[in-house]
């Protein structure tokens, strides 16, 4: 549909150009990219009847399935149906759509599959033993009687051809391609490491390891493998077989060969990711190329593509501070997708450095934003101590790490130290004094401790001089607690127009996937629980 852009407003145009790496631009929030979307498909819907089909949504990534759901939650008047199957539970994006849950077969419905299925007539040992095994899972259905020649499972000598493990939908390496001659399952492997489906990609990497086209026909007789214009697998299943049997040395000899023939001007980041999987050690160079394919998925507003090259990026540099520079801002980008274990992990990359001042604070306060995004109530001393260590630093970055604190202590409550909030409200008392003019940070920091030391009506008296600051889109700045502690102060002074306004201005600006959803606790994104606890008459609004 990206030839009906013309018909799009230009913000939303533009969000989709820069998501597709068509255009440069500031990265686009997931809202405006996902307002494209729907522009697009009700132009296209007020044409004729739509159906948009999303099958095995389980294995899309995150950042389409948020535009999907967006999408999908909006659709009114629209003659469209979009159709997500999913196994197991929805992907996070589509919580809350109505759902169709898919009962297993009965045994009667699994004979008949499978009878539509046979090119020949089963033995009924055999079959009622396919049926059994395969527990109403169709799929289970039609693949186990593949395992072995038609002849075999007829005679009833199929043995366990194909062991589907019906909980994690893999299964051991089939017969039907053990059986395959070496050269066959390299051609099978270069396919299945290659996700874009080009056959002239996967020829030229064939070619370029003696691959002849010859090599193809045993998996096409038994209809792995097709290439037409797009090169396909019988079920995607095959694919992960294919590559999780392989050994380690034949995956890399196949991202190699695939790197190797990919346009480093065209495809510059799938090059650079092919690069990667083929290094079994630290190279420098694939790490310097992945971190510019990390800020590449950055300015597309592809946060966890960013991450993903960035992490990459960390465990290819050789030992030393480079390294743990890396693993730094490969935490900060998990941080922002909401991939807490990768960051915790990256973490440990960074210790392993030798990171100078003030770069080894900026990893303290790193390991404290972690912590903050998982609940944990050892937030709060990790946020203070972070922030003490940056005051000599950088003084200026300590006084909103301070602010940090104090709101992660409001967070926890008693399950940390039940004085923890003095003791950051006192450490932050003695902190460097504001810079001239006071950024939204310093106002709100100094407002907070005069609230906590003086009570209510004379931090309120401090806030109303700056009040107006609030309702400045660039004052909320990048940390998502700026934007909550300024509702919470707007609130406080039950100003339900600021409220608003800041409000609408937070959700633009921060609700986006990871940022919001991992950095802040449930109770912190309630307006009802705000306005409550302040005592505001304003419940409704």
């Amino acid at each position: 549909m990206l030839d009906r852009l013309d018909n799009l407003p230009r913000p939303q145009a533009d969000a989709l150009q820069i998501s597709f790496g068509l255009l440069r631009g500031a990265p686009p929030t997931t809202f405006l990219v996902g307002l494209g979307v729907l522009t697009l498909l009700s132009d296209l819907a007020a044409e004729e009847p739509v159906l948009w089909a999303v099958d095995d949504a389980q294995w899309a990534d995150e950042a389409s399935m948020q535009v999907l759901g967006f999408v999908a939650r909006r659709l009114e008047a629209e003659s469209t149906v979009i159709m997500f199957a999913a196994r197991g539970d929805p992907p996070g994006g589509l919580a809350g759509l109505p759902e169709l849950p898919v009962s297993p077969l009965s045994n009667a419905q699994s004979r008949t599959l499978l009878s539509s299925a046979s090119s020949g007539p089963l033995d009924s040992k055999v079959a009622d033993r396919i049926v059994v095994e395969a527990q109403g899972n169709p799929l289970a259905v039609l693949e186990l009687p593949r395992g072995s020649a038609p002849g075999a499972v007829a005679g009833g000598l199929c043995g366990s051809c194909w062991i589907l493990d019906l909980n994690s939908d893999r299964g051991q390496l089939p017969a039907a391609i053990e059986g395959l001659p070496a050269d066959t399952r390299r051609l099978l492997l270069i396919a299945a490491a290659e996700p874009l489906g080009d056959p002239g990609l996967l020829w030229a990497a064939a070619d370029s390891v003696g691959l002849s086209v010859s090599v193809l026909d045993p998996a096409s007789a038994d209809g792995l493998l097709s290439i037409r214009t797009h090169v396909a697998f019988r079920h995607p299943i095959v694919r992960s077989v294919v590559y999780d049997a392989a050994e380690p040395e034949e995956r890399r000899l196949v991202h190699r060969a695939l790197a190797a023939v990919m346009n480093p001007a065209t495809d510059p980041d799938r090059r650079a990711w092919h690069r990667a999987q083929a290094s079994a050690q630290p190279d420098e160079d694939v790490a310097a190329e992945l971190e510019r394919s990390a800020k590449r998925a950055h300015d597309r507003g592809g946060l966890a593509a960013e991450a993903a090259f960035m992490q990459r990026a960390a465990e290819l540099t050789p030992a030393g501070a480079p390294r743990a520079q890396r693993a730094l801002t490969a935490v900060d980008a998990k941080l922002r997708v909401g991939a807490l274990e990768d960051a915790r992990e990256l973490l440990e990359l960074v210790r392993r450095g030798s990171l100078e001042p003030p770069a080894d604070a900026l990893a303290e306060l790193a390991h404290a934003h972690v912590e903050y995004a998982s609940g944990a109530a050892t937030a709060p001393a990790l946020l203070l101590g972070a922030a003490e260590r940056l005051a000599g630093l950088a003084p200026e970055l300590s006084r909103e790490v301070f602010l940090q604190a104090i709101l992660a202590a409001d967070r926890v409550g008693t399950r940390s130290r039940p004085n923890i909030r003095d003791v950051c409200v006192r450490a932050a008392s003695s902190a460097r004094p504001a810079p001239q003019p006071p950024r939204l940070v310093d106002m709100l920091l100094d407002g907070y401790v005069l609230m906590y030391v003086e009570g209510n009506a004379a931090a309120a008296r401090r806030f109303e001089k700056g009040l107006v600051g609030f309702r400045d889109d660039a004052s909320l700045g990048k940390d998502p607690g700026v934007g909550l502690a300024a509702m919470r102060v707007a609130a406080i002074l039950r100003d339900d127009t600021t409220w608003r306004i800041v409000a609408t201005l937070f959700l633009k600006r921060h609700v986006q996937p990871g940022r919001f959803l991992s950095c802040l606790p449930p109770s912190s994104c309630s307006p009802r629980s705000r306005f409550t606890a302040a005592g505001s008459s304003s419940v409704r609004d």
